[in-house]
């Protein structure tokens, strides 16, 4: 069997699609449904993903496991595979905005200086470069 690479995806969306074609394959090969399998393949390569990732990567690949895990069929998961995946899944999907917002401000200014938030103090901050923490009500949606 031969995977080929899709070179406009991340290596990480790769390697769940190999996953996904070798589940395929051998689900084919004896006769079971192949989409549910290609699915749970793909799971658990997210899951071997996250585990191996940096701390700037698990937020990301945190997302990713909770939408690979909204539409598989856990009910095929292993079950020592499942408990790791109920603990990685306990806490809401990761809001990764700020990092985004970070990421482009470096790619962006390559000087390296921070301009302030000029956003009004009892207000909401609409540039995301507040560093306090601000109630709830203020953040803007």
């Amino acid at each position: 069997m031969t995977y080929q690479v899709d070179g406009r995806k991340t290596v990480g969306a790769n390697e769940r699609a190999a996953a996904a074609t070798a589940a395929g394959a051998l689900a084919a090969a004896l006769g079971l449904p192949v989409g549910p399998h290609q699915e749970v393949a793909a799971l658990i390569e997210a899951v071997r993903q996250v585990r191996a990732a940096t701390p700037a990567q698990r937020p990301a690949r945190l997302g990713i496991l909770h939408d690979l895990a909204a539409a598989a069929p856990l009910h095929l998961v292993a079950a020592p595979l499942a408990a790791d995946l109920r603990t990685m899944l306990a806490d809401p999907r990761p809001d990764d905005r700020q990092t985004f917002l970070q990421r482009g401000r470096e790619l962006a200014d390559g000087s390296g200086w921070e301009a302030e938030c000029e956003c009004p103090q009892d207000g909401p901050c609409f540039c995301g470069r507040r560093r306090e923490e601000v109630p709830d009500h203020l953040v803007a949606q």
